[in-house]
């Protein structure tokens, strides 16, 4: 079920696309890997396929697993993309025994807010849908809304982040406010390579307060393909320890 609404969502986001679109041009910017966003939105009438698989691990041995970790994005206009997200299967590994379950997908919109003067902002609003599988969906309609920011320290050298808010729900618990926080240091290494290096926090009543550290490589195949490994290390006993790997693709 989950899968033929993200199906049905991307084909209606793509008939917004204009019949003399303009061909993509410009560096790739992908929004994986990582926690945060980036704030480059597409040009108009390009569009973008994000896809990975990550591997978790928590303290106590139990491991989860979950792909495609898919995220569509269409260019509307100079300042604006729609986007669709899911994350597909989760599998998890408790004791020896192997159990799955479908997440929520969601809808989402990233509008360009300032672009110059070395400093570039976004804003990021979406909206998760209660269609994943029972022991998976948070059974509500979970808005968020993020400010992304950027700016570069060097020639090849960026920090950026997102503050993120969210609502919450849990199925037969209410509602609560997550906050979250992500700041990242890129790095251009030249010969098509790059790397980060990120801090990631959120807090929410129930889940708690958890943090992260994380980093990865990209690799630019060509001109709208780039390749990633990422892997994160949880500080807290509440934060799992991940690794992953995946690809964003330019058309």
């Amino acid at each position: 079920m989950t899968a033929v609404v993200v199906t049905g969502l991307s084909g209606c986001m793509a008939a917004c696309a204009y019949a003399d679109e303009l061909p993509c041009s410009g560096d790739l910017s992908a929004d994986r890997p990582g926690l945060s966003t980036d704030t480059g939105v597409l040009a108009r009438g390009c569009q973008q396929l994000e896809a990975g698989y990550q591997l978790s691990r928590d303290d106590a041995g139990a491991t989860s697993s979950a792909l495609p970790l898919m995220l569509y994005r269409i260019g509307v206009s100079d300042a604006l993309e729609l986007r669709t997200s899911w994350a597909g299967e989760s599998f998890t590994r408790v004791d020896g025994v192997t159990t799955n379950a479908a997440n929520d997908p969601t809808l989402g919109a990233k509008l360009r807010l300032h672009d110059g003067d070395g400093l570039s902002l976004s804003l990021l609003t979406q909206l998760s849908l209660p269609v994943g599988s029972a022991d998976a969906t948070s059974g509500g309609l979970d808005p968020s809304v993020a400010l992304l920011w950027k700016r570069p320290l060097s020639a090849d050298t960026t920090v950026s982040g997102a503050f993120t808010l969210a609502s919450i729900s849990a199925v037969g618990d209410g509602r609560s406010l997550q906050s979250a926080i992500a700041i990242d240091l890129g790095r251009d290494f030249g010969h098509a390579f790059g790397g980060f290096l990120e801090y990631a926090s959120s807090n929410q009543r129930g889940a708690g307060f958890m943090q992260t550290l994380d980093g990865g490589l990209t690799w630019a195949v060509g001109h709208n393909l780039q390749l990633d490994l990422n892997a994160g290390l949880g500080l807290n006993r509440r934060t799992q320890d991940f690794v992953g790997f995946g690809a964003a693709w330019r058309f």
